[in-house]
């Protein structure tokens, strides 16, 4: 179980650092909240981080979930979190992910001890030690002082937004990777090119239980050119240009591969050999050998992309 002192200790040692002796600094603490400290330290023990790191340029992410039984006996009895620093979410972006279940939460002292611990919050950049002196270094000589207020402390910490994935969201059985990746796909100052319905789709495609590259995907949302997001696409279909080819290879090694999946023998080709097909030739291939039923539900796709690109190269 955290310990409450400690982590308190490390909050001031970060602000203060050799502005107050070792002495002093035992001697700081929060203010407690009288409408909410309980549910506070609740939280505060409650709280288990499930992962963190960066995501973009300047864009870090945390997640964590918060057990609904003492001691957290049940693993199955949790909310979920997922947080956010460095990037601003507009009111249409937040609007859009409560479609989703997904909603802005609260950050109170407890789950904020929490995160400048284990997640490492850094304090603002353009906070200064003289600042932190004149506005902190002292107040605990007061002989009225009760302790820190969490809002005046909270504003030296980089910014935070944290948001609550509800049990009923289309996220909430994906990993915390891809949590984040929807999550961002929705923030309108992350993905910056014009995509409108197509972005759309992208984004659906999260939520679809497939081995698509998730990373290729989400590259292509955030990119700033064209030509980058249309490489990243690219590259998350790239495989399935080599799986007629793995197709005829299985059946021609026989029995032994029979457990193997036609994906996991070309990534396996590809890493081993650095075999790659050629484009052209396997989309023939692959028309071939697409059953009509799914061939008759993708004909208008067909014709308007694919015909075009057969009649003048593939013939």
């Amino acid at each position: 179980m955290p310990n409450a002192i400690k982590y308190i200790q490390f909050l001031f040692n970060q602000l203060l650092g050799d502005l107050v002796s070792d002495e002093e600094r035992n001697k700081l603490r929060l203010k407690p909240n009288p409408d909410d400290h309980e549910k506070e330290f609740e939280h505060f023990e409650r709280l288990k981080i499930s992962g963190h790191g960066e995501i973009l340029h300047d864009v870090k992410w945390f997640s964590f979930n918060l057990s609904l039984d003492p001691g957290g006996a049940e693993e199955s009895r949790h909310r979920t979190f997922v947080g956010f620093t460095g990037c601003k979410f507009q009111k249409q972006d937040l609007e859009n992910l409560e479609g989703a279940e997904i909603f802005e939460h609260d950050i109170n002292a407890g789950i904020f001890l929490r995160l400048v611990n284990d997640v490492g919050l850094e304090l603002k950049s353009e906070i200064s030690p003289i600042h932190l002196e004149q506005d902190l270094a002292s107040q605990h000589l007061d002989p009225l002082y009760e302790g820190h207020d969490f809002d005046e402390i909270k504003k030296y910490f980089e910014d935070v937004i944290l948001f609550e994935v509800k049990k009923d969201s289309i996220v909430r059985e994906l990993n915390e990777k891809l949590k984040v990746q929807y999550i961002l796909s929705n923030n309108s100052s992350c993905v910056r090119l014009p995509f409108g319905d197509v972005g759309d789709g992208m984004r659906e495609l999260f939520v679809e239980k497939s081995p698509l590259l998730f990373d290729n995907i989400f590259s292509a949302l955030t990119s700033t050119y064209w030509e980058h997001a249309f490489l990243e696409l690219y590259r998350s279909i790239e495989a399935i240009y080599q799986i007629p080819r793995m197709i005829k290879l299985k059946g021609k090694l026989g029995d032994d591969f029979d457990g193997v999946s036609t994906l996991d023998l070309a990534k396996l080709c590809y890493e081993e050999l650095g075999w790659r097909p050629f484009e052209k030739e396997s989309l023939k291939s692959l028309l071939t050998i697409l059953p009509e039923d799914q061939l008759e539900c993708q004909w208008p796709f067909i014709l308007t992309h694919l015909w075009p690109i057969k009649l003048t190269h593939l013939s």
